[in-house]
């Protein structure tokens, strides 16, 4: 496993080679490491000038798999402990749940921060189709081209919006590309 890609490929199914000691400590780390995915999309970005293409540079079919993985299937091993959920500040801890003001109650904290987590790392990889020229036989195309059109995605709002951005993003970028060929 990539180091880089590790936080995303340990919450992803079938959660394998994590010992269930690690798992508090893999969801901080995820959230920081998310953190920085948000900072990189919300760079300017333009065709001139590519910004995000030195981060998946090394072998970009992999990462963008492994980024798509955990937006599609990411969520918490089914053994979780909720019990290592601390009372914090502002929080009521009931069983498994926790109950934050200003949130949706009855979700755990480590749900959160997996649906955070997603939410950041789908952001990230719509930027990327910006670098990505759309090509309607790349294995990614086809994959993002699934959300729209799986069934099993249809309630999945999140990949459906997305997957309208990161065509809209593609087609663009492939525009651009066309006219300094010219």
């Amino acid at each position: 496993m990539s180091g880089l890609l590790y936080p995303l490929e340990a919450f992803t199914p079938p959660h394998e080679n994590v010992r269930e000691s690690w798992w508090d400590s893999l969801l901080a780390i995820l959230q920081h490491y998310c953190e920085c995915l948000e900072r990189l999309s919300e760079l300017e970005i333009s065709p001139n000038q590519p910004t995000l293409n030195h981060v998946v540079a090394f072998n970009e079919e992999q990462v963008i798999s492994t980024i798509l993985d955990f937006v599609e299937r990411g969520m918490l091993p089914p053994d979780y402990d909720f019990s290592s959920e601390a009372e914090d500040e502002g929080e009521a801890v009931t069983g498994k749940t926790v109950e934050v003001a200003n949130e949706e109650p009855g979700q755990s904290t480590a749900t959160k921060t997996i649906g955070q987590a997603k939410a950041s790392v789908l952001k990230f990889a719509t930027s990327l189709c910006w670098e990505i020229p759309y090509d309607p036989a790349s294995p990614i195309w086809l994959r993002i081209r699934n959300w729209l059109a799986d069934e099993g995605m249809k309630d999945r709002d999140d990949l459906i919006g997305s997957a309208m951005i990161c065509f809209a993003n593609g087609v663009r970028n492939g525009e651009h590309m066309m006219k300094e060929h010219r």
